[in-house]
């Protein structure tokens, strides 16, 4: 029996979206196989994004970058977090080789948690990475001027460095310093247009927009009762957008439609968004609209920015104008324009394709 691992960061839920199609083609071209997930998201989370079967261990170490809000990186505290798990980096590895040795998988498949890496390499397991940025990049641009911010980006660039490969999946940063780097196609998990039965269910007439608001798994500030009203449209709010706050005729909260989100966003007229992987890849494939948020000082912003413009009905909005007329404006002159072909996401295929190569050397 074949035992995969899979290292999924717990930085919002992204992580967890992107990596859930190749789990799901892992099951259904290897049946009789264990899969075992290290996380630090929570088990209804990703029994929600990934689905089961999968058993579960304790994650590696993985700082990420820690946030005030869903668009909000905390520098301070991020450098903190770092210095603190590279203050004995050899210790670290170690004993994460030692905890992965006893899991004894035939290969770790990290999203892109690189403490994982550094463990598997240690303890003479095959892995790769696979994600669209990394953390040394990351950690570069938002804790690079640290006197021992250097060092810390060695080791943990290293770490990717030393993976079989590392799968940069579209739309990707550069990472053009990573030897190892491959391009492949989009991942992302397609859902069902139920639009008909929202409609249905909500009381709605066939007019109606529906629109979706998701600001990813992060905990902070959200929209809830600064959404306007605005003619023939019915929001949807996401987890954690603010439901609980308001009571209105035009909202209403995802899980009480009784559908799975990816149906939820093909059935959306748009979604309001912040920049961001997941969410991005969900509106192409769906071919549906989107009015995102922009991140500035985001790292991945201008590639995944440049991306949906060119494969969905897009636009940018900044983060100031929620509350204000401006964003309903946006909005409705939104809708107004027509949809996007859907892309197709062959990524998955593609990542399966490398994994299947690395194991059947080993």
């Amino acid at each position: 029996m074949r035992h995969f691992v899979f290292d999924v960061s717990g930085h919002g839920w992204g992580h967890a979206t992107q990596v859930a199609p190749l789990v799901s083609l892992v099951r259904e071209r290897h049946p009789d196989c264990r899969i075992t997930l290290r996380s630090g998201l929570p088990g209804k989370v990703l029994e929600r994004l990934i689905g089961r079967p999968f058993d579960r261990a304790t994650p590696p170490p993985d700082p990420c970058l820690l946030m005030t809000g869903p668009m909000d990186i905390d520098r301070g505290a991020t450098t903190d977090a770092y210095l603190r798990l590279h203050a004995d980096w050899e210790g670290v590895t170690q004993a994460e080789a030692e905890r992965l040795a006893t899991l004894g998988p035939d290969i770790l498949i990290s999203d892109i948690c690189y403490v994982g890496l550094a463990a598997a390499r240690r303890a003479d397991v095959p892995a790769i990475a696979i994600s669209s940025l990394n953390w040394a990049d990351m950690f570069s641009a938002y804790c690079g001027d640290h006197p021992k911010a250097g060092a810390i980006h060695a080791e943990i660039h290293a770490a990717y460095a030393d993976a079989r490969v590392f799968l940069q999946v579209t739309p990707h940063m550069p990472m053009a310093d990573l030897p190892n780097r491959h391009s492949i196609g989009v991942m992302a998990a397609k859902g069902r247009n139920r639009r008909d039965d929202i409609c249905r269910r909500l009381g709605l007439s066939a007019e109606t927009r529906l629109v979706l608001v998701t600001l990813g798994g992060i905990p902070g500030e959200r929209p809830g009762g600064t959404l306007p009203r605005l003619p023939k449209v019915h929001w949807i709010l996401g987890e954690n957008e603010g439901m609980e706050t308001v009571s209105r005729s035009d909202l209403t909260a995802v899980e009480d439609l009784g559908l799975g989100f990816l149906d939820v966003v093909a059935s959306s007229d748009a979604v309001v968004a912040k920049t961001g992987y997941g969410t991005f890849t969900q509106i192409a494939t769906a071919g549906t609209r989107a009015l995102y948020f922009c991140r500035p000082d985001w790292p991945e912003s201008p590639y995944l920015e440049s991306w949906i413009e060119s494969h969905a009905t897009a636009t940018p909005i900044d983060r100031q104008s929620l509350g204000s007329d401006r964003f309903g404006d946006a909005l409705l002159e939104l809708l107004s324009h027509p949809t996007k072909e859907p892309i197709e996401p062959r990524g998955a295929e593609e990542a399966l394709e490398a994994l299947t190569a690395i194991i059947g050397s080993a």
